[in-house]
């Protein structure tokens, strides 16, 4: 369907601290978006003391549903997500092909989200951190104290036109 030659790959580094959002809305715009691919995060929870839990963060980006979560009758549908592990302060995101980092056909990797049908413009991106709730199965914000985020944005050259 589409011809590798043509597919430009484009790397988006995102860092935010103390927030539970983070909303960018100056980038430069990308056309004919064809895929979006969580490459790596690294991330520290903002928490007091220790917890003996596994800390199991979501991470939405704008609608692009990558993953779903069913908690008490009620889906989630999320981007990707984190694991934190006990008494460590920084952490790998979790990542079905560690070290992989960007595949060279986006359509066989399962950490990508594949547009369909392609996105006519990517100029804004809403990024937002969550907690699921076991109970209630809502999924409530959670804080990072400090956030990094790599995304690679798979796009075409060629000129889109319906015929």
């Amino acid at each position: 369907m589409f011809d590798d030659d043509i597919i430009d790959k484009k790397t988006l580094i995102i860092k935010g601290a103390n927030t539970s959002n983070i909303i960018l809305s100056d980038i430069e715009p990308i056309h004919n978006v064809l895929a979006i691919k969580h490459v790596l995060t690294y991330a520290t929870i903002d928490a007091n003391g220790t917890t003996p839990d596994i800390k199991n963060i979501i991470i939405k980006i704008s609608d692009f549903n990558l993953k779903t979560i069913i908690s008490n009758n009620k889906t989630n549908l999320i981007f990707n997500n984190l694991i934190f592990k006990n008494n460590e302060q920084y952490v790998f995101k979790h990542n079905q092909h560690n070290y992989t980092g960007i595949i060279h056909d986006f359509r066989i990797d399962p950490d990508n989200y594949v547009c369909n049908p392609i996105l006519n413009k990517l100029d804004k991106l809403n990024i937002s951190f969550y907690e699921l709730n076991e109970s209630t199965g809502d999924l409530d914000e959670v804080q990072l104290k400090e956030i990094n985020i790599e995304l690679c944005i798979y796009s075409s050259r060629k000129k889109l036109t319906m015929i």
